[in-house]
């Protein structure tokens, strides 16, 4: 058995002051349908990195204007670890729409609470530390007003559900086997967000998708099936088997 599951059943919501007056984008089934349903097309989004951006460029393309804030330059920043900034594609539906008067992304920004009366009130304050030489410094306002519930972008907690207790948890990791098998519970393997090989979350799309092969071989091997299939992913460099590329300092998949 594979367990895949994923975190998008555990959203991160109560991460602030006043998150029940927030939605989560992944309470979003439709951004065309959310506009259309909203008081007016203007949102303002909590979290700039894959969600957040996500939902950014889904409300730009419905019509709606957006703002996005985040205490971080996730959408500036480069990275060797690419679990640590933007994915390619991400940037690219951004990159599409960056020069739009539709849509505004502020850096260095802390949210401390959301508060309602007739509309949304955001208060935030300044990220501690300096702007990075790369962004353009500017002065983070006391709050921000909307009128739509603010949204989300937060990300997710992590979560085994009902498999949680068939693997073994040290300081909040996952143990497995090299080949992505629990320690507690043989047979049963690990895909997804959770798995973490020395230090190194595979979190990132290309890094865990890179490990699915490898959980097939394993099975492969057992069941005594021809896996010569799975040659096509060590030519496309989609073969995670060697870990030496993952690196803290530097992620070469």
């Amino acid at each position: 058995m594979v367990w895949a599951a994923g975190h998008f059943g555990s959203p991160r919501t109560d991460v602030i002051d006043g998150a029940e007056q927030c939605r989560h984008t992944s309470t979003v089934d439709s951004w065309q349908e959310h506009v259309e349903s909203s008081p007016t097309n203007e949102f303002l989004v909590i979290g700039g990195y894959e969600s957040g951006i996500d939902a950014a460029v889904g409300l730009h393309e419905a019509g709606a204007s957006v703002q996005v804030l985040d205490r971080g330059w996730p959408w500036a920043e480069r990275h060797p670890d690419p679990s640590e900034v933007l994915s390619p594609y991400t940037l690219e539906r951004l990159d599409a729409i960056a020069e739009s008067d539709r849509l505004s992304v502020h850096g260095g920004t802390v949210v401390e609470g959301v508060s309602r009366t007739e509309s949304f009130r955001v208060d935030v304050r300044s990220a501690d530390g300096e702007t990075p030489e790369f962004v353009d410094s500017t002065t983070v306002p006391d709050s921000y007003t909307v009128a739509t519930r603010p949204l989300l972008a937060t990300g997710f907690e992590p979560n085994l559900g009902p498999a949680e207790s068939l693997f073994s948890i040290h300081d909040g990791t996952v143990e497995l086997t090299d080949r992505d098998e629990s320690t507690e519970t043989p047979g049963l393997f690990l895909a997804g967000p959770d798995v973490v090989h020395n230090g190194v979350m595979f979190c990132f799309i290309y890094k865990f998708r890179a490990r699915f092969p490898v959980i097939a071989e394993e099975i492969g091997d057992r069941l005594g099936v021809d896996t010569d299939a799975l040659d096509v992913y060590r030519e496309q460099n989609m073969f995670l088997d060697d870990l030496s590329c993952c690196e803290p300092d530097m992620c070469d998949c």
